[in-house]
C-alpha cells in the first residue's frame, strides 16, 4: 500500500472518482437508513410512521429511484461499486410490511422475523457510513496522506485516512455497533442486545480470518452481474410489498376500523337528527339541566376513554416485553381496574340518559338542542356497547403472548376513533357549540372533546 506524499494527480483522482459511489448516493442513503433506525425504534406517535403506514407508498418511490439510479450508474460503470448503499432502498418496502409479516405468528416465530428486519436496520447506517468514510478518507493510490484532526474522534478514521482500510473499517463498525447497543437498551431490549453483539462477533471473526488475505470487506464484481442482482432486488422487494399488502390481517381485522372494513365498527353519524344552523335558546332553567346532562356525558365519556389508554398502554408494554425481552412496568391488574372503570362510567352515563328523557319535553321546539343531545346519547350508547364486545375480545387474544400485540391494536384503535367521532360530533352540530349563547352550555363537552381526539390524532395505529 502506498503511503507517498505525492499528490494525486487529476487523472488519478477522476479514477478514484470513477470507481466509487457517488456522493449524492451516498448523502441519500445516509438519510433513509438514519430515517429507518428512528422508525424501527420510535414510539407510534412518531411522525416518521407515516412512512411505514399511510404513506408507505414512499417506499415504492424509493424503489422505482433505485431502477433510475441504478440504470445511470450502469451506464457510467460505477453500478458495481454502487450496490452496498442500494441495498437499504431494498429493505425499506419490506419493513413497511412489517405488522403483516409477523401477523399470523407464535411468539417465537415473531421475535425470529422482528429481529432479522432490526439486524437489518440497524447494520444499513453503518454499513452506509463505513462506505461514506472511506470514501471520503481513504487516499488514492499514489496519493498524499492526508491528516484530519475530527478522524481521532471514531475509532477506525484515523485507520481509514492513512490507508489502514481492512482495520479501520473493522474498527469503525465494532465502534457503531456499541453505540447502537445503548440504543437497543433504551428502546428496545434483550434479544435486540444479543443481536448486536453477535453482529460484533462475526465482524471480529471475519476480520481475524482475511487479516492479511487481501479479502474486501465490499467485493468488486462486473456491471453485469451487479444489474443482475439490482434487478432480482427490486423484484422480490416489490414481490414481498405487494404480497404483504394485500394479505388480510387475521384477529385485528375484527376488531379495529383501522385495520378492517370501517363502517362495521364505527359509529355513524344519525342523519335523522337534524341540525340547526341558529338553535333557540333554552330558558334558564332548562338551560341548567342541559349543562348537568352534557357534564355527565363528558365525565363518562372521558372515564371510558381513560380506561382504553390504561389498556392501550399496558397492553402495548406486555407484548412488547414479550417481544423484546424487556421489563417496562406493566399496571398491576391493569384489565380489571380499567373494566371496572368502564362499569361505572356506562352506570353514569345510563343515569345521565335518564336525565336526558325527563327534561325532552322541555327542550326548544326547534330540536335543535335536542338532537345534538340525542346524538350524543346514541355515541355514547354506541360506544359502551363496543366496550362490551373489546372486553370479550381482548381476553381471548391475551391468552396467548402473540395476541397481546391484537389486545393493544384493538385498544389503541378504538381510542382513536373515539376521539374521530366526537370531532364529527362538533362539526355536524356547529349551530350548538360555535353559538355564543350556547357555548356556556357546551364548552365542558366540546373541551373534553377535543383533547380525547389530539391524544391519538397523530398515532399510527398497528405499529
Amino acid at each position: 500500500m502506498n503511503r507517498g506524499q505525492e499528490r494525486p494527480t487529476a487523472t488519478a483522482v477522476e479514477a478514484v472518482n470513477n470507481t466509487s459511489a457517488p456522493r449524492w448516493l451516498v448523502g441519500l442513503t445516509v438519510l433513509l437508513t438514519v430515517v429507518m433506525l428512528y422508525m424501527a425504534v420510535a414510539e407510534t406517535a412518531a411522525w416518521t410512521h407515516y412512512f411505514i403506514d399511510t404513506g408507505e407508498y414512499i417506499a415504492l418511490i424509493g424503489l422505482a429511484f433505485v431502477v433510475v439510479a441504478g440504470s445511470y450508474l450502469y451506464a457510467r460503470r460505477r453500478l458495481a461499486a454502487s450496490l452496498p448503499l442500494l441495498l437499504p432502498w431494498f429493505l425499506y418496502p419490506v419493513i413497511t410490511q412489517g405488522d403483516q409479516l409477523i401477523d399470523n405468528m407464535a411468539i417465537g416465530g415473531m421475535r425470529l422475523v422482528v429481529h432479522i428486519l432490526l439486524a437489518l436496520i440497524f447494520a444499513a447506517p453503518i454499513g452506509v457510513l463505513v462506505v461514506a468514510a472511506r470514501r471520503a478518507l481513504a487516499p488514492a493510490l499514489g496519493g498524499e496522506v492526508r491528516k484530519r484532526w475530527w478522524t481521532a474522534l471514531c475509532p477506525g478514521l484515523r485507520q481509514i485516512e492513512r490507508g489502514d482500510v481492512r482495520e479501520g473499517t473493522a474498527a469503525m463498525i465494532l465502534t457503531l455497533l456499541v453505540v447502537e447497543m445503548w440504543v437497543a437498551h433504551a428502546f428496545l431490549g434483550t434479544l435486540m442486545i444479543a443481536t448486536l453483539v453477535a453482529m460484533a462477533l462475526a465482524v471480529l471473526w471475519t476480520a481475524s480470518l482475511t487479516a492479511g488475505s487481501g479479502f474486501a470487506l465490499t467485493p468488486r464484481h462486473s456491471e453485469r452481474w451487479a444489474m443482475g442482482i439490482l434487478m432480482v432486488g427490486v423484484v422480490m422487494s416489490f414481490g414481498v410489498y405487494a404480497y404483504y399488502r394485500n394479505l388480510p390481517t387475521s384477529q385485528q381485522g375484527t376488531v379495529s376500523p383501522f385495520h378492517g372494513e370501517v363502517d362495521d365498527h364505527i359509529y355513524a353519524l344519525d342523519h335523522a337528527l337534524l341540525t340547526v344552523d341558529d338553535p333557540d335558546i333554552p330558558s334558564p332553567a332548562v338551560y341548567a339541566e342541559i349543562r348537568e346532562v352534557l357534564t355527565g356525558y363528558s365525565e363518562s365519556i372521558q372515564g371510558l376513554f381513560d380506561a382504553y389508554y390504561i389498556l392501550d398502554r399496558n397492553y402495548n408494554y406486555w407484548f412488547h416485553n414479550e417481544l423484546f425481552l424487556r421489563n417496562t412496568p406493566v399496571m398491576a391488574d391493569f384489565r380489571a381496574k380499567a373494566l371496572a372503570k368502564i362499569a361505572e362510567m356506562k352506570q353514569l352515563a345510563w343515569a345521565t340518559t335518564a336525565h336526558l328523557e325527563a327534561i325532552d319535553p322541555m327542550l326548544p321546539t326547534d330540536r335543535g338542542v335536542s338532537a345534538f343531545l340525542h346524538e350524543i346519547r346514541r355515541f355514547v350508547e354506541y360506544n359502551f356497547q363496543r366496550a362490551e364486545e373489546l372486553a370479550e375480545l381482548t381476553a381471548e387474544f391475551q391468552r396467548t403472548k402473540a395476541g397481546l400485540q391484537h389486545a393493544t391494536h384493538s385498544y389503541e384503535g378504538e381510542a382513536k376513533v373515539l376521539g374521530s367521532g366526537l370531532v364529527e360530533i362538533l362539526d355536524k352540530h356547529q349551530g350548538i357549540t360555535a353559538s355564543v349563547e350556547l357555548a356556556a352550555m357546551s364548552d365542558e363537552f366540546t373541551t373534553m372533546a377535543r383533547s380525547i381526539h389530539q391524544v391519538y390524532e397523530n398515532r399510527i395505529v398497528g405499529f
